[in-house]
């Protein structure tokens, strides 16, 4: 699967959607990875985004705790657990605040269409908007991330999961002292940008004239 969700259109296909259901996109406001547990029923993979469909409206129990390094091994602390209210026919999208609190970004109907082929519906699923405080966060996040390949990754990941611009990506840029990284992140960063007519900007991150000229190449 692509790198969960953080901003276009993440898209979820699936046979027999009730229509009668909520739907949940939760993340950390740091966006680092966490496992969850939903109900009873424990989601381990570690994501850094997770989306849940077809719950029930109404109370829901929720745990999630976020992975952590000590030493050579990880360890998961709780960060949040408590009872969440979620509406019918609308995917919730929230994220666990620095304070351990439950916090909701975006309230979106569920969208659903037949496809061309078949009975399945699609649902189409608005990602959670990034705010300032948040993206000041992520950058912390991602300067603590020493080799800057990971550091890539983990950028890559943040912009497929968020609604980001053209500046959040010049500005991501800079995280990067290797000039094919930053032609990379940018590269990647253009199908995801909700003003690709201001995405010139991201050329002020680049060094050398060639480097403009490889970037254009690249996202004709």
């Amino acid at each position: 699967m692509h790198k969960i969700l953080f901003f276009s259109l993440a898209i979820i296909l699936s046979q027999n959607i009730h229509s009668q259901s909520a739907a949940l996109s939760i993340s950390l406001y740091d966006s680092t990875l966490f496992v969850a547990e939903l109900n009873g029923k424990m989601f381990d993979k570690p994501s850094s985004v997770m989306n849940f469909f077809e719950l029930p409206q109404g109370e829901q129990k929720l745990r999630v705790y976020k992975l952590m390094r000590k030493g050579n091994s990880e360890i998961r602390k709780s960060v949040f657990e408590g009872q969440i209210t979620l509406p019918n026919d609308v995917l919730t999208t929230a994220y666990i605040d620095a304070t351990h609190q439950f916090r909701v970004s975006a309230t979106e109907p569920i969208k659903r269409r037949k496809l061309n082929r078949g009975e399945r519906e699609l649902d189409i699923v608005i990602k959670e908007a990034i705010n300032r405080q948040q993206f000041e966060a992520v950058v912390e996040h991602l300067i603590g991330i020493s080799n800057e390949s990971e550091r890539l990754r983990a950028a890559e990941n943040v912009i497929s999961i968020h609604t980001i611009t053209s500046r959040h990506i010049a500005e991501l840029m800079l995280l990067f002292e290797n000039e094919n990284r930053r032609i990379a992140l940018a590269n990647y960063a253009y199908r995801y940008v909700t003003d690709p007519h201001n995405f010139g900007e991201v050329h002020h991150s680049l060094r050398h004239p060639s480097s403009h000229r490889r970037l254009i190449r690249r996202i004709r």
